[in-house]
């Protein structure tokens, strides 16, 4: 997570401008800063904006955080995971720790596990997010395509 937002702040201070299009974001990762191939880069910006670290406005983006509150060292690259797609287990559990910290929903998806005798993780971390409120149908189907396919 803190990658993600150094990196945003990263994008933001280089452009120099408070909202960013999609295309401006692309280049500046991609070829200005020279961090992702331009596909990498749209998908980081759509799961920064299911993550809640940009909205969208005007086909345009601007963070949901304070750029001041990040520190950036003058040096900084990011970790080439930061570009990748987390697994489906930590999306699920991103958005779990919206709503509570990592060890409590950790915690809470052991005991659910354990009390209705599910072996996999996801599918308990799913039902806890419904449970508390949390959108989560656009990971539903994947998480039926991915039990379906092993």
């Amino acid at each position: 997570m803190d990658d993600v937002k150094k990196v945003i702040v990263s994008v933001f201070k280089r452009v120099g401008k408070p909202t960013i299009s999609m295309n401006d974001f692309v280049f500046c990762l991609s070829f200005d800063l020279r961090w992702c191939p331009p596909d990498e880069a749209r998908e980081f910006v759509k799961r920064a904006l299911v993550e809640g670290m940009l909205e969208a406005d005007d086909n345009t983006f601007k963070p949901t955080f304070d750029l001041d509150e990040v520190e950036v060292p003058v040096a900084y690259h990011p970790p080439r995971d930061v570009f990748s797609k987390p697994d489906l287990f930590e999306r699920i559990l991103s958005r779990l720790c919206k709503k509570m910290d990592k060890k409590e929903a950790i915690a809470r998806i052991n005991s659910l596990q354990e009390r209705l005798k599910i072996l996999d993780a996801e599918v308990v971390a799913l039902i806890i997010a419904k449970n508390i409120g949390i959108d989560v149908e656009d990971l539903i189907d994947e998480a039926i395509e991915k039990f379906v396919s092993e």
